[in-house]
């Protein structure tokens, strides 16, 4: 565990601080792979348009990645505190199913660990509210519905500071 700590530690004063740059022009025709399934669901494994831009600082990472810990019973990454009972974060198994953070449901594969996966689906919860985003913008501001039913999907994914930078831009 403290190797853990001592690893996010390195990589926050490594890379820490750098910004996510995401592409923010997105092809109308691969925006529906990858769509945004509803809480409780299993998300599918699929490439979002526009997630290898994504260049996440390690500190949103480990945000996130705590954020899947809590969600799921696991200790935070870095909490050395052994009274809490909670399940080592480097515990997880093939077949294991995780909750992410706003309740999507994910199988964990074989060498899947928190910090991967969190990395993983952070790049691809931003590529999908980028996605989310282009489509607010687009959409007619009299259409308050389809306004606010696409606002409530960016909350939903927007559970890191980084996160919600980009929906309050």
């Amino acid at each position: 565990m403290i190797c853990i700590l001592l690893l996010a530690l390195y990589l926050v004063w490594q890379w820490g601080w750098v910004s996510i740059r995401t592409n923010h022009r997105s092809d109308p025709g691969t925006e529906e792979r990858g769509e945004l399934v509803e809480p409780g669901e299993i998300q599918a494994d699929e490439t979002v348009p526009g997630e290898d831009n994504i260049r996440p600082s390690n500190r949103e990472i480990l945000l996130y990645t705590n954020e899947l810990a809590r969600r799921n019973g696991f200790q935070a990454l870095g909490d050395l505190n052994l009274a809490t009972q909670l399940k080592n974060p480097d515990l997880v198994f093939p077949g294991d199913i995780l909750r992410l953070p706003d309740n999507r449901v994910v199988r964990i594969e074989p060498q899947g660990y928190i910090w991967d996966i969190a990395r993983q689906h952070y790049k691809k919860d931003r590529a999908r509210l980028v996605i989310l985003k282009n489509r607010y913008s687009q959409t007619d501001p009299g259409n308050v519905t389809e306004r606010s039913r696409l606002r409530a999907m960016m909350m939903r994914l927007a559970v890191t500071p980084g996160m919600l930078d980009l929906v309050e831009e």
